[in-house]
């Protein structure tokens, strides 16, 4: 069980049972949006992480 949502994608990725039930194109437009997801997430700084690390 992926424990993170890269670690999903990663898993996805190698997926032929994904790309089967969804077909090629579904597929490719899911995973295209959850990669964008993840890499928004990844550099994005939440204001409690902001808090945590950033203030003085």
């Amino acid at each position: 069980m992926p424990k993170s949502m890269y670690e999903a994608l990663v898993e996805a990725e190698k997926s032929t049972f994904l790309k089967q039930i969804l077909g090629e194109r579904i597929y490719n437009n899911y995973m295209t949006l959850k990669t964008k997801d993840w890499e928004d997430h990844r550099v994005n700084v939440t204001p409690k992480e902001h808090e945590k690390y950033l203030s003085a």
